[in-house]
């Protein structure tokens, strides 16, 4: 079995003026201007040394109130403003014509991620997908892509497996699990400075394919 999992936001959807959106609406709430930028927003996000509360709200606890509110707007801008980037549709579907078990791995919430999947017509070429949730830490921690890997091994041994993602998150999960990784950079990313990385899905499939030593 060869595995390929991907991480959701910066790799497979352009989900920038989406999280941008839903923060800055978040602000306004709190009565907190101006607006934060796209650059200022996405470059947060990706620092797991970041507190996204103190560094957007000015927080240092958020109520549960306010994270409702957060992901009830959140998922009404995903499916408004997400979509996928340009070739990533036929990257999967190659992916799945050679017989990857393909599988998502995402810090975005568990419900929003197959309805956007679905909308952007790909959920059907996923064979796992995976969201944080109360027993699924956030990545930079392991655990979504042991749990990918646990279920992929109940059809077929796992011979191989990689993560594609676009931040030192993506980069940290990846070494944590122990498997290889590549990092993309069509969406937020810039090249990693440790591994592999693809500037376009063409690219990204073909050293995909050479992580797998058995083509």
């Amino acid at each position: 079995m060869r595995v390929v999992i991907f991480d959701m936001d910066g790799t497979l959807i352009n989900s920038a003026k989406a999280i941008e959106i839903t923060i800055n609406t978040t602000r306004k709430k709190l009565g907190l201007t101006p607006d934060l930028s796209s650059e200022f927003i996405v470059k947060t996000i990706n620092d797991p040394s970041k507190n996204y509360a103190v560094e957007f709200y000015g927080l240092t606890n958020v109520a549960p109130e306010l994270k409702m509110e957060f992901e009830k707007e959140f998922i009404k801008n995903y499916a408004l403003y997400a979509r996928l980037y340009d070739g990533v549709k036929e990257l999967l579907e190659k992916l799945h014509q050679n017989g990857y078990f393909i599988a998502l791995a995402s810090n975005a919430p568990t419900v929003s991620l197959k309805a956007i999947l679905e909308k952007n017509e790909v959920l059907e070429l996923f064979d796992s997908v995976v969201g944080a949730d109360k027993n699924t830490p956030q990545k930079p921690d392991p655990t979504m892509l042991f749990n990918v890997l646990k279920e992929a091994s109940k059809i077929r041994p796992v011979k191989y497996a990689c993560f594609v993602g676009d931040s030192i998150k993506d980069e940290k999960a990846a070494t944590n699990a122990n498997i290889p990784y590549l990092q993309v950079t069509w969406g937020f990313a810039e090249a990693s400075t440790s591994f592999l990385s693809a500037s376009s899905t063409k690219e990204a499939y073909e050293l995909i394919t050479n992580l797998f030593y058995d083509n």
